[in-house]
């Protein structure tokens, strides 16, 4: 064990919490044989495998012996090593099954219930559970995880279901933060850029660089991908971008789905109020031609002084525009008109991610 808590100790040391892996559902293949009372079963009654019977789903039911013998392995450990919480996962599938006297089991619920217990017993710990797929997410939104932790994967494929993904979460759980989990390969530095902007105009995050800089592009996370100088420097860009004008763009600034922003097809736009005005995030998903982030895909073609509007009836200072595709994150002064309650600004070019920043007479709103 004094290896692991070298790891621990060390990652303390970066600032990062650690937390041990648990599959709410998943036994090994003897402890699964020997115990088939706590067993998962399918519609013909017969044990589900995972893997090739690599693993066995068990019934994650509260109070069942599967469920409570798991919170016990939790309490062991957590007293045994100073991890930070714990990190729950499942595997998108089932996402029905019977114990074994044929009795329909609700997962989503046993889940929740999971979670509630686990953060009962470590009320001092977060605790955080993998929506794979996106499921069950009226269920986890609900529950009291740290963060929306949400893998995606087909069939939800195009940019604009990554961005209602993150968008339904934070509605469902109030606003709560939100870590997408998105595996695209290095070679593919357009798509990986798009998803980050998309993500991060809706008020997410995405867990995506790891060790010696290294990009997570597999969901098994040791097969982490060598990133091209100039996918690194694009990461690195949007995340200072979302850093520097984080009182405008961060997690922290809710989106307002209510306001319309009016802009050219193709143009993706999320508006958020902020203390000192609003702001819009404009990602380029090319008009016409769909663009999905799990398929090779050039780069959209840019848009060129282009018209941005919507109903803005406070009185506007001034605008400024700043992108994440220049080395300059500097916010530009641009020309606006607000007339009759509107406002309207012209972006002279838009490559993948930009943001207007829109400063008010009014600080606090």
């Amino acid at each position: 064990l004094q290896a692991v808590r070298d790891l621990i100790a060390a990652a303390h040391r970066h600032g990062m919490k650690a937390m041990p892996y648990l599959a709410i559902y998943a036994a090994s293949a003897k402890f699964w044989h020997a115990h088939p009372e706590m067993a998962l079963y399918d519609e013909k009654h017969q044990l589900v495998p995972f893997g090739e019977e690599f693993l066995g789903i068990m019934d994650p039911t509260a109070g069942t012996g599967w469920s409570t013998h798991l919170l016990a392995e939790c309490r062991r450990v957590l007293g045994t090593l100073p991890f930070d919480g714990l990190h729950i996962d499942q595997y998108g599938e089932p996402q029905t099954g019977f114990n074994q006297e044929g009795e329909p089991v609700d997962l989503p619920r046993a889940f929740s219930d999971f979670i509630q217990a686990a953060v009962d017993q470590h009320p001092r710990r977060p605790v955080l559970f993998n929506a794979v797929k996106n499921w069950p997410i009226d269920s986890l939104t609900k529950a009291p995880v740290a963060f929306n932790y949400i893998e995606i994967w087909p069939p939800k494929i195009t940019y604009w279901d990554v961005a209602e993904i993150v968008r339904n979460a934070r509605r469902l759980s109030g606003q709560k933060s939100v870590v997408i989990a998105l595996y695209i390969p290095a070679n593919r530095p357009i798509n990986n850029l798009l998803a980050d902007a998309v993500i991060h105009a809706c008020g997410g995050t995405r867990i995506e660089v790891g060790e010696n800089g290294r990009l997570l592009s597999d969901p098994y996370f040791p097969k982490h991908e060598a990133m091209s100088p100039s996918l690194g420097e694009g990461i690195r860009r949007q995340t200072e971008l979302l850093m520097r004008y984080s009182d405008w763009i961060s997690p922290q600034v809710s989106e307002n789905e209510a306001v319309q922003v009016t802009a050219p097809a193709g143009v993706f736009t999320a508006y958020r109020d902020a203390k000192a005005g609003a702001s819009i995030s404009l990602v380029n998903l090319q008009a016409g031609v769909p663009l999905n982030w799990n398929e090779d895909h050039a780069a959209p073609e840019k848009f060129k002084d282009f018209e941005v509007s919507l109903a803005f009836s406070e009185p506007v200072e001034n605008v400024w525009l700043t992108t994440a595709d220049q080395d300059s994150l500097a916010a530009v002064s641009i020309h606006f008109m607000q007339t009759e309650g509107r406002l309207t600004v012209i972006v002279p070019e838009l490559k993948i991610w930009d943001v207007l920043l829109i400063k008010t007479s009014t600080q606090v709103r």
